[in-house]
């Protein structure tokens, strides 16, 4: 790294932490009252001017972390009081690197791609467009975490670095990155409990790219078509349905108040944790979900798997499944490119509408005989 040795590192480093740290125990008295959004829970923001003034949070039962960042052309147009309590952030942003797959999946939508300069790794990338730019060599790998090359980013003279980090600046990207005058914007739409409110999100990145209104719009009309799909003419009885594989012996299943489960909730489905509390995730034994499997005549999100001899192979038990009986098991890996990266990943949070038509179309296919899946499909039946 020239011009600075790893002593000097340290000793700036530690002094960016100690002042971010007391610039986030000043009261934002003189910051307005902001727009709350419609289904987030974990942004807020408000526009003076060509300014914005932007909140991010994370709920810790009672206790509310709290990143702000103040956005705006220049400096020039920020209130100087916003200057002083939080991250600055050029927009629209013009050479950011984005290291999270649903960020790239928001710059695609809002048709700012050409803003990407730097990416994690192209083996996370779904979009054509940007893994013909990393083969060419037109866009950097900077890896994230701990791994995040910083050089590379200084190097791209990135204006905003993007992740899915957990925003502790004390230890994360974004006090590194502050060192040399760079931004850190933790995207933190996966700790939202909604599909609506995770979708939402979009429109921080309306914000970053200069298209506040495009980034509305395209929220309105997913909700618009998500709250119709709600509406239909479900049959009084909900199938059941399993989710998930194990990890390392143990079987995650989402929590009842979580992203997914609100999903299959709203497909009519019955799901079998269906009133558990939390938002994150449920550690079952096999034999909780043997149990389950056994009366479940539909199962997806089985990992990387696309066979249901893939499926056998990983636990022979799984025959006695009724869904496996029925050969009625899917997965979200229709949208999948050479290299591995999933669409899924990429735009499905910002197309929960889809995401939604998917699951009813599975489970209750009468209600809409026209469509077909679009990131679903089910495992291929290459069992005799």
């Amino acid at each position: 790294m020239p011009g600075i040795n790893i002593k000097q590192f340290g000793f700036i480093l530690g002094i960016t932490v100690i002042l971010s740290a007391c610039s986030r125990q000043k009261k934002n008295s003189d910051i307005p009252a902001l727009k709350k959004a419609e289904f987030a829970q974990n942004f807020s923001y408000i526009k003076k001017g060509k300014a914005y003034w932007l909140e991010t949070y994370v709920h810790k039962g009672p206790a509310i972390d709290t990143v702000s960042y103040c956005l705006a052309p220049n400096k020039a147009e920020i209130p100087s009081d916003w200057l002083e309590k939080g991250v600055f952030i050029s927009v629209p942003v013009k050479h950011a690197a984005v290291l999270s797959s649903n960020s790239i999946g928001a710059f695609k939508l809002l048709h700012s791609l050409d803003a990407v300069a730097g990416i994690s790794s192209k083996a996370y990338v779904y979009n054509e467009e940007l893994q013909k730019k990393a083969e060419a060599g037109q866009l950097a790998e900077v890896g994230e975490g701990a791994k995040l090359a910083i050089e590379k980013v200084v190097g791209l003279k990135a204006d905003l670095v993007i992740g899915n980090t957990y925003p502790n600046t004390s230890s994360t990207e974004m006090s590194r990155l502050r060192v040399f005058g760079i931004p850190f914007l933790s995207d933190i739409s996966w700790m939202e409990s909604t599909p609506l409110g995770r979708a939402e999100w979009i429109k921080v990145y309306g914000i970053l790219t200069g298209k506040e209104k495009e980034a509305g719009e395209f929220f309105n009309s997913a909700k618009k078509n998500y709250k119709a799909l709600r509406e239909l003419n479900f049959p009084e009885k909900k199938k059941k349905i399993l989710t998930g594989l194990p990890y390392k012996g143990v079987w995650y299943v989402p929590a009842g108040e979580s992203y997914f489960a609100h999903l299959l909730n709203d497909a009519h489905l019955n799901y079998p944790w269906n009133d558990t509390r939390g938002s994150g995730s449920l550690a079952k034994d096999f034999e909780e979900i043997y149990v389950q499997g056994m009366s479940a005549p539909l199962w997806i999100n089985v990992g990387r798997l696309s066979k249901f001899s893939e499926l056998e192979a990983w636990d022979s038990r799984y025959k006695d499944f009724d869904a496996f009986r029925q050969m009625k098991v899917y997965n979200n890996n229709r949208r999948i490119n050479s290299p591995g990266a999933n669409d899924y990943w990429e735009s499905g949070i910002y197309y929960p509408d889809r995401v939604l038509r998917d699951l009813i179309r599975i489970a209750y296919p009468a209600l809409l005989p026209d469509d077909s899946l679009y990131f679903y499909k089910r495992l291929i039946n290459d069992i005799q």
